[in-house]
Parts: structure tokens; sequence; C-alpha cells
């Protein structure tokens, strides 16, 4: 089944250089592997590998789960939220690519969970090379660290529990750096440890991408990769609990405006395109989805801290969509972003290249021969 995996996703174009093909195949992912929580209709679910006495039928199950090519949750936080996961391979092997990891060299990986990732990074890199993954959990360093202890590779990983954000003092720099977390903006002393390039996924409370950079002195330039669907546990500093977006209250909603059947802004929030867009200029801005009324069939309010919120409903009577505002100035200034992203023939945020100050929590995002704007990134 791990041939046949990989197989596949040499088909599809997700992996392409021999390295990382052998990579895959070499690596059991099912050593990594004790437990999978599957969630259903109100419920979770824990299936857990079977013993060496099972049945045949039921370790090939439990392989064809293993090799499924589906992100695979294997630790609950104390609130039943999503803290460890073993990544989709698709995306995995991608993140690699992207890295452009080959033999020897030194690599940093932050968010170790199963301890999958790195093994595959390492075996990646061939005997010359080097991994250093930091965790934040401490047990899950743990039991990552003892699965690596197991395998071909085990001499070519350090795993180091630490906040992630903080990079990797004992090293000066690395020639790749994969960060297998989201995160509203590229850790500054990440990028003073790179000197080859770096993947992360930039994500806020609207939506997200991957970002490519490689260092040239005091910038860091690169791309977007837009994968719908796709996005990683919230980087956290201390362990024990899910990051990401804090829920908040919005102020009073005192204008409103029907919006004409053409005007998509409300849809075009969603997607990772213009909400792409929108959030790199509204670092914590945050959708949330509210439920139907009377009146109204779909509700979502745009929040932004410190600037008001926006609440559209698509009535059901008209099939428009109602936006109602706390501030004219905030409606106005997503209008007439909406209208230059149209103007640009709608780009997704793969359109997107990224230039990013090393020394400042700030960069610029720019479409080929069109506009550019001063982001937090």
């Amino acid at each position: 089944m791990r041939t046949s995996l990989v197989s596949n996703l040499r088909r599809d174009g997700v992996i392409r250089s021999p390295g990382i093909s052998r990579a895959f195949v070499e690596t059991p992912r099912e050593h990594f592997i004790e437990s999978v929580y599957q969630r259903g209709s109100g419920a979770t679910a824990c299936i857990s590998a079977p013993d060496e006495g099972a049945p045949d039928e039921e370790r090939q199950a439990w392989l064809r789960l293993v090799y499924s090519n589906e992100v695979l949750l294997t630790e609950l936080d104390k609130k039943g939220l999503p803290l460890v996961s073993s990544t989709m391979p698709s995306l995995m092997a991608l993140m690699l690519e992207a890295a452009e990891l080959g033999g020897g060299g030194n690599a940093l990986e932050i968010g170790t969970g199963t301890g999958y990732n790195a093994a595959v990074m390492a075996s990646a890199m061939g005997a010359g090379g080097a991994v250093v993954s930091i965790e934040v959990e401490p047990t899950t360093a743990t039991s990552a660290a003892r699965a690596l202890a197991l395998t071909p590779v085990a001499s070519q990983v350090t795993v180091n529990v630490a906040d992630g954000r903080a990079g990797y003092a004992s090293m000066e720099s690395f020639d790749a750096i994969v960060v297998t977390a989201s995160s509203p903006v590229v850790p500054r002393k990440l990028l003073r440890q790179l000197r080859g390039r770096l993947v992360i996924d930039i994500r806020g409370g609207i939506t997200g991408a991957l970002l490519v950079v490689s260092r040239e002195g005091n910038r860091a330039h690169g791309r977007f990769i837009d994968i719908p669907g796709m996005g990683f546990i919230r980087i956290r500093s201390v362990p024990g609990g899910q990051g990401g977006p804090t829920a908040v209250s919005w102020p009073l909603l005192t204008g409103e405006d029907e919006l004409p059947v053409d005007l998509s802004v409300a849809d075009d929030l969603q997607e990772t395109g213009f909400g792409f867009l929108y959030q790199l200029l509204h670092q914590d801005a945050q959708i949330l989805g509210l439920g139907p009324t009377a009146e109204s069939r779909v509700r979502r309010v745009l929040v932004v801290p410190n600037a008001g919120a926006i609440l559209f409903e698509r009535l059901h009577k008209t099939n428009r969509w109602v936006a109602r505002y706390s501030s004219s100035a905030l409606w106005s200034e997503l209008r007439s972003l909406w209208e230059v992203w149209v103007g640009l023939g709608r780009p997704s945020a793969a359109a997107f290249h990224a230039d990013v100050v090393v020394d400042e929590e700030s960069g610029w995002v720019s479409v080929p021969g069109g506009s550019h704007w001063k982001v937090a990134i």
C-alpha cells in the first residue's frame, strides 16, 4: 500500500524528485501512528492499531487507513480539539518538494507531531543530511523521538522541546525550514536562520495559503501555493491546547446596503483570493458563521478588531446579500479593495508574490504587472 500511495502521488505530479519518492517508499507511516481519531455525526471514534495477532482483514483495513491520502488526527486536547496529526501525504510531498530537499545539508522542522514527516525529510536528504525537529508538546516529542529511534534515520534526527517560533539557537542556519503548523505571519527568528527555502502555512481567521520563500540578504522573496481545503493546526508557544483566532464580539451595526446582483464580495471573502488578500491587510480579521433567521438563509459576520464589523445576510425573499456594518469607512474600504481585485482578474492566492523584510514585521504582496500592498506578514 505504501508503494501504491507513492505511485499515485507521482502520477498526480506531487512527487517529482527521486529522493523524495524513495523517502516515502522507505518510511513506514504505520510505525509512527498508534491510533487515529475519526469524527462522525456528533461523535469522535478512536481506532487503534491492531495487535500482531489480529486477523489479516483487520490489519489490512488499518493499513488502508494509514496509507490513505488523508490527514490522520492522532491526539486531542482536553477540549476534544485537534492537538497532533499526521499531515496528508500529498501535502507533505508538496512542501518537501517546495523546500528543495536534496542530498546532505541540514533542515529545521517546526511541529514534530508523530515524527513521520521528520523521518521522510531525513531519508530524502540522505546519509549526509540532518534534521532538527521542534515540538512544543513534551509528551508528543517523547513519543516521536521514541519512534524515530527505531528507524534507519535515527542518528540524523534531533527532537527538541521548545517554542518553534524561536527557531533553534544551537545551530546558526538551515538549508531548509518546513513549518507543519499555521501562522498569520512568518516568525522572524526562523527567517534569520534561513539560508535556503522556507515553507509555511500563512493562515488567519478567514483563509490561508502556503508561502514558499528564499532568503536574499535582508529580504525573503517567494510565492504562495493555493491548496483548497488544506490547513494546519495553529502554531503554539506553550503546550496544552489549540491555538487560533480568539472569538470576539462586534459593535452595533448601524449602516445597511443591499448589494447589487453582480456584487459577490460576500462570497469572494470566503475564497483564497480576495479573502486571502483582505486577511493579509487585516491580520486579525475573522469570519464567523451565524445561524439562519426567518428573513435570511445565510449569515456571516466579518469582524475586524478595533475597526468594526460587517454582517452579510442572504435574504430568503430576494436571494440577495444585504450588508449591515458598524463603520461606513470599513465597508467602503472593503468594497474598494474588492473592485481593485476584480479589476486585476480575480487572482487567487497563487498569483500573489511575497517580499518579506527579515528585520521588520512587514513585507509586500503583489500580482505580476498589477498592484502591490504593504502588509504584516
